[in-house]
C-alpha cells in the first residue's frame, strides 16, 4: 500500500469492499439453501397431509356425484385434487419455499403450474365444468392464484400467471397439440420367385449368353433352354 499512489489505494480499498460483499452474499445464499429443502425431498407435515387428503377426497367425491360417476377418471381426478389442495393450502397457509426448482409449494403443489395444467385440461375436456361444485371451486382457485402471485412474484412464473389472467378474462387460447411426424410407409419387398421361375430365368439368361457366343446353337438346345421342352 505504501508504494501505491492515492488512486491505486482507493481502487484497492474498493476491490476489497466488493470482495467482502460477494463473500457475505455467498455465505448468506449458502445458509438460505441449507434451510430451504429440495422440492423433490420436501414432505408435507403429517397433520397437514391428513387435512389435505380428507378435503380433496370429499371434493372429488362430490364432483364425481355431480357428474353421475362412481369415481372420476384419472386425468380429471388429478386436476380436481390439484385445484382443491392449492385452494385449501392458500386458505390455511400450508406453504413451503423450495428450490430445484425454486418456488413455493402450496398444499403440496406449485400454484401457478397447477393453474396452467388445470386451465388447459378443462379446455380440452370441458365435461368437468358441468359439475357446479368444480366450476365454483375452479373460479375461486383462479382468483386465489392471481392474488398469491402478486404477493409472491419471486416464486411465480409470469407465463403461467398470464394464462390465468387470460382465462379469467375469457381470452385464453388453447395451444395446439404438436403433431408427431407420420412414419413413411415401408417399401414392399419384391415377391420371392418360385423354384420354377428361378430355373426358367436361369435358362433364358444362359440361352442369351450362348446365342451370342455360338450363333449355330442347335434347335434342341434352344428349346431346352427356353423351357419349351
Amino acid at each position: 500500500m505504501s508504494e501505491m499512489n492515492e488512486q491505486q489505494r482507493e481502487e484497492k480499498r474498493k476491490y476489497d469492499r466488493e470482495a467482502k460483499q460477494r463473500s457475505r452474499a455467498k455465505q448468506k445464499d449458502e445458509r438460505m439453501r441449507s434451510m430451504v429443502p429440495l422440492a423433490r425431498n420436501y414432505k408435507i407435515p403429517e397433520e397437514q397431509q391428513k387435512e389435505l387428503s380428507q378435503h380433496s377426497h370429499a371434493v372429488t367425491k362430490t364432483v364425481a356425484a355431480d357428474l353421475g360417476l362412481e369415481k372420476l377418471p384419472g386425468p380429471d381426478l388429478y386436476i380436481v385434487e390439484a385445484v382443491a389442495c392449492v385452494l385449501f393450502g392458500l386458505e390455511n397457509n400450508f406453504t413451503q419455499i423450495v428450490h430445484a426448482p425454486f418456488g413455493m409449494l402450496v398444499g403440496g403443489w406449485f400454484p401457478d403450474a397447477a393453474a396452467s395444467e388445470a386451465i388447459e385440461h378443462v379446455h380440452r375436456f370441458p365435461s368437468l365444468l358441468q359439475s357446479t361444485t368444480f366450476a365454483d371451486l375452479y373460479n375461486k382457485f383462479l382468483q386465489a392464484v392471481v392474488k398469491w402471485s402478486k404477493k409472491n412474484e419471486q416464486c411465480s412464473t409470469p407465463e403461467f400467471i398470464q394464462e390465468v389472467q387470460a382465462e379469467i378474462a375469457g381470452e385464453y387460447v388453447l395451444p395446439q397439440l404438436l403433431e408427431l411426424p407420420k412414419a413413411e410407409p415401408k417399401p414392399e419387398a419384391p415377391p420371392v420367385p418360385s423354384d420354377a421361375e428361378t430355373l426358367k430365368r436361369g435358362r433364358i439368361q444362359l440361352l442369351n449368353q450362348l446365342s451370342v457366343q455360338d450363333p449355330n446353337l442347335s434347335p434342341d438346345a434352344r428349346r431346352y433352354l427356353d423351357g419349351t421342352v
